[in-house]
């Protein structure tokens, strides 16, 4: 789709009202009741409306102002600005240009709330996120709890609650976990 101020018409600085008033002077002229026989006014009338969608919803009119969002409301650079799956471009770890990459070159991919330094630990040893080393001898992260639940369509809907139970391991406090006899 073409920019959405074009497409009613208006300029960038245009308010609300001003947006308004063209959208509904475009839809009535437009419209497909009033254009049966051109299907290129059906086409228009879907790019007005579209254009109209976009501008209306002061959020995503701010983030396609930004540069955050294109013209169909989707991410503008879904792969970073580079377009390189989210990484800043220069000289990386171990080329002298010390580039650290943080969860901000990920959003997106659905990795809210993930430590994203604990992955690259796990394969390259702590260079990335300055985390543990192979080498370390400090406290290693324990073991994640996983419980597979299934439950219906309506429970997922509308909401349960349900009791679970399991067996968990703890370190004896009289021999610290080695078994030795006090």
């Amino acid at each position: 789709m073409a920019d959405p101020y074009s497409t009613l018409g208006v300029a960038r600085g245009a308010s609300e009202k001003d947006i308004k008033s063209a959208y509904r002077k475009l839809a009535k002229e437009l419209h497909p009741d009033r254009n049966k026989d051109n299907p290129k006014a059906a086409e228009r009338f879907s790019e007005v409306t579209r254009a109209y969608d976009l501008l209306s919803d002061k959020d995503k009119r701010a983030k396609f102002d930004r540069g955050e969002i294109d013209a169909e409301g989707n991410p503008a650079h879904p792969f970073g600005a580079g377009g390189f799956g989210g990484f800043r471009g220069g000289a990386g770890p171990g080329a002298g240009g010390g580039q650290a990459y943080s969860a901000q070159d990920f959003e997106g991919f659905g990795t809210e709330g993930i430590d994203l330094g604990d992955i690259f630990d796990m394969f390259t040893g702590g260079i990335f996120g300055g985390g543990r080393t192979a080498r370390s001898n400090g406290p290693r992260q324990g073991n994640h709890l996983r419980y597979d639940l299934t439950i219906s369509f309506e429970e997922a809907a509308f909401g349960v609650e349900k009791e679970i139970t399991f067996q968990r391991e703890d370190k004896c406090e009289a021999c610290g976990g080695t078994g030795a006899r006090a």
